[in-house]
This record gives C-alpha cells, structure tokens and sequence, in this order.
C-alpha cells in the first residue's frame, strides 16, 4: 500500500509542470466553444428595369414567386431569407452546423433579378460580417457565392 500511495504523489508531481505551463500560457484557444453558426445577411439593391424589358419578364416573376428569398447551400441546408425590419431592403437567415475549413457555396434567388434576366443574387450578401464576392456557377447551373468558414467562425470570400 505505501508503495501505491508513493507512484500516485509521484504521477501528481510529474504532472505539475504540464498544468503550470498550460495555466501560465499567453495564447488562447482558437477551438470553438461549440457548434459553427452562419448569418448570411441581403441587402437587397435597387435595379432598375431594363429598357425595353424582357419579354419573359412576367413569366419570371410569376415562375419563381415560390423560391423568392430562398437560400441553397452546398452543404445541404435551405431556408429563406427573413426581412430584418419594414421596407429596409434587408433581409437575413442563420444556418448552424456549417462545416469548416472546406469550400463551401451559398446561391440565393431574388425575383427582383428577373429585370437582369436571371433571378440569382448576384450582390449585396454578406456571411459573418464578411462580404462575399467570388461567384462560381454549380454544377446544377446556380449562380452562386464561394467562401470557407474557419473553425472559429471567421469567413474568408
């Protein structure tokens, strides 16, 4: 028995250095305290009709009033875009469980686009605070928004 009780002050003293030199650090973690969220935030811009407008204009309008303010990801997570306060033209949703460290897409469909001949936003959003620029076009023919979100939730467009 004396000779547990001497391996286990032992193991206690050998780990002391390992604890003092992990409370005594000046860095700090750059781990997650949980789950990945994304706010993707629209700001939706004033386009002006085309001249003359497109002769498909109403079918536009009428085809994608269903899908209109609606968010497709390519990690799989959808949703549609609430407005953030009356006749502000800005609009928002919140994803969470977004994967990190991969590249990843956003593609968001507003009706207002059909006068530019195509109802995908194309401006005007931004993830986390960072405005996204880089578009790509899906292999399902979306115009989309490419970014990564890194594990502390910072995103890089």
């Amino acid at each position: 028995m004396r000779r547990h009780r001497v391996a286990s002050c032992a193991a206690v003293l050998l780990g002391l250095p390992v604890f003092f030199a992990q409370a005594c650090s000046t860095t700090t973690p750059t781990e997650p305290t949980g789950p990945i969220s994304l706010t993707v935030e629209y700001t939706q811009p004033q386009i002006p009709s085309p001249v003359p407008p497109p002769v498909d204009l109403a079918m536009c309008f009428h085809h994608y009033v269903p899908v209109n303010l609606s968010v497709t990801t390519s990690w799989g997570a959808q949703g549609r875009l609430t407005e953030v306060g009356a006749d502000t033209r800005a609009y928002t949703i919140r994803f969470e469980n977004v994967p990190v460290d991969a590249s990843l897409w956003l593609s968001i469909y507003d009706i207002e686009f059909c006068k530019e001949g195509r109802p995908l936003v194309s401006r005007g959003v931004r993830a986390n605070g960072t405005e996204l620029r880089t578009l790509i076009e899906t292999s399902t023919g979306l115009l989309a928004f490419q970014f990564s979100v890194s594990k502390t939730g910072s995103v890089a467009p």
